[in-house]
C-alpha cells in the first residue's frame, strides 16, 4: 500500500467543515463573496477515482496553518511478465473474483482499436479524468481547452476521433463542429468522428448534437464504461476495416445502412429503388421548405420539415432527421431566425447523406 500526500501552507480548514470537502458541489465557504473559487467537484472526483481502485482518501488540517490531503492505494508488485494488476482484499491477498474481473476488464479495453483522440474540454479536472480513462483503455489522447484550439489542432495534426465538450469559452462545441464539417475550412479531415461531451440529457440536446454534425454523445459525469461504450458503438457502426483507425469516409451516423438494409431484407434491387426515389424527392421537399420559411408560412413550413424528418428516419439518415426535427420545432414556434439559420445545415447533411447512400448502393451492387 502506497500513501500519497499533498501539503499546503494555506488558510486551512475548520475541523467541523472537513466532512463537506468530498461531497459534490460543496464549498467550505459557500458565500457569494468567497475569495477562492472552484466548482466543488475536484475532491469528489478524486474520491470516486480512489475508491474505484480500492483506496482511501482524507485530509488533515489546522485552521490558519494549512492542510495535508492524502490517499492510499493498494498495489501488486509486478514483474514484466505479470498479469494486469488487481486490487487487494482486506487480508492483503488478491481474491480470485477480483483478479478475474480485472483481467476481463483489461482485455475488454485492450481488444479495441488504438486511437489518437483529441479531447476538447475547458475544465481541467474533467480533462484529467477523461485523459486517464482513455489512457487506461490504451488510446493516445491530447486535451485542448476550447473550440478554437480544437479547430486549430485539427488543421495540422491527424486524429481518429474528437471528444467535444458542448459548453466552452471562445467557441463552443457546436460551433467548432460546424467549422470542422465545413469542406472550405482548413481542417485536414472534415469527416472525423466527433462525440459530444454534455451534461444535458434531454432529447432536444441530443438532436442539437446530431444536427451540428456530431456522431453521438457521452453524458457527464463521464465514466470508463460510458466512454468505452460510446467508442465501441462508433467503431462498430463504422465497420472498421483497419486495426488502428475508425473508418472515416463518412461519419457513421449520417447513414445507418445496416438498419436501412435490414428493413428491406437486403434486397439490392429494392434498396437501389428506394435510394433513387429518396434522393430525387427530398430536394423537392427541401426547396418547398426553404420557400415556406422565407414566406413565414408556419403550418406549411412545419409540414415540409416533418416530411423531410420522416423520410430521413425511414432510410436511416440520422443527422438529416435531427436537423429537420429542429427546423420543424422552430417553424411551429414561428422562430424564423432559427429556421433560416438551420437550413444550410440541412443542405450540408443532405450532401453527406447522398454521398453515403450512393457509396452504399455501389458496394451493395458490387457484392
Amino acid at each position: 500500500v502506497l500513501r500519497f500526500s499533498v501539503r499546503d501552507t494555506g488558510i486551512g480548514i475548520p475541523a467541523d467543515k472537513t466532512e463537506l470537502l468530498f461531497n459534490a458541489f460543496s464549498q467550505v465557504d459557500a458565500s457569494t463573496a468567497r475569495k477562492f473559487g472552484g466548482t466543488g467537484l475536484g475532491l469528489a472526483i478524486s474520491k470516486g477515482l480512489v475508491e474505484q481502485m480500492d483506496g482511501s482518501i482524507g485530509v488533515e488540517s489546522v485552521h490558519g496553518q494549512g492542510s495535508t490531503f492524502w490517499f492510499n492505494l493498494p498495489f501488486l508488485e509486478q514483474r514484466s511478465d505479470a498479469q494486469p494488476s488487481a486490487p487487494l482484499t482486506d487480508s492483503g491477498k488478491v481474491s480470485e473474483e477480483k483478479l478475474l474481473g480485472a483481467v476481463q476488464q483489461h482485455e475488454q479495453y485492450q481488444s479495441g482499436k488504438h486511437l489518437r483522440i483529441l479531447v476538447a474540454e475547458d475544465n481541467m479536472a474533467n480533462q484529467i479524468v477523461i485523459l486517464g480513462i482513455l489512457k487506461k483503455m490504451g488510446h493516445t489522447a491530447v486535451a485542448v481547452a476550447d473550440g478554437n484550439e480544437a479547430v486549430k489542432t485539427l488543421e495540422t495534426i491527424p486524429y481518429d476521433l474528437v471528444l467535444m465538450d458542448i459548453q466552452m469559452p471562445e467557441r463552443d462545441g457546436l460551433e467548432a463542429t460546424a467549422i470542422i464539417r465545413d469542406s472550405k475550412s482548413p481542417v485536414r479531415d472534415h469527416n472525423i468522428p466527433i462525440l459530444a461531451l454534455t451534461a444535458h440529457t434531454m432529447p432536444e440536446d441530443r438532436e442539437k448534437c446530431l444536427a451540428a454534425g456530431m456522431n453521438g454523445y457521452i453524458t457527464k459525469p463521464v465514466s470508463t464504461k460510458s466512454v468505452a461504450d460510446a467508442i465501441a458503438n462508433l467503431v462498430s457502426a463504422g465497420r472498421t476495416t483497419t486495426d488502428k483507425t475508425i473508418q472515416k469516409s463518412v461519419p457513421a451516423v449520417v447513414f445507418d445502412s445496416k438498419v436501412f438494409a435490414d428493413r428491406l431484407s437486403g434486397d439490392s434491387a429494392l434498396i437501389s429503388k428506394v435510394v433513387n426515389v429518396f434522393l430525387e424527392e427530398t430536394p423537392k421537399s427541401m426547396r418547398a421548405l426553404e420557400d415556406t420559411i422565407k414566406k413565414q408560412l408556419k403550418d406549411e413550413a412545419a409540414r415540409w420539415a416533418h416530411t423531410i424528418k420522416g423520410s430521413a428516419a425511414n432510410i436511416g439518415g440520422n443527422q438529416l432527421r435531427a436537423v429537420a426535427a429542429r427546423i420543424e420545432k422552430a417553424c411551429n414556434a414561428a422562430d424564423w431566425r432559427e429556421a433560416e439559420a438551420l437550413f444550410p445545415r440541412l443542405n450540408k447533411q443532405f450532401e453527406f447523406l447522398e454521398q453515403a447512400m450512393r457509396d452504399f448502393v455501389k458496394r451493395t451492387n458490387t457484392d
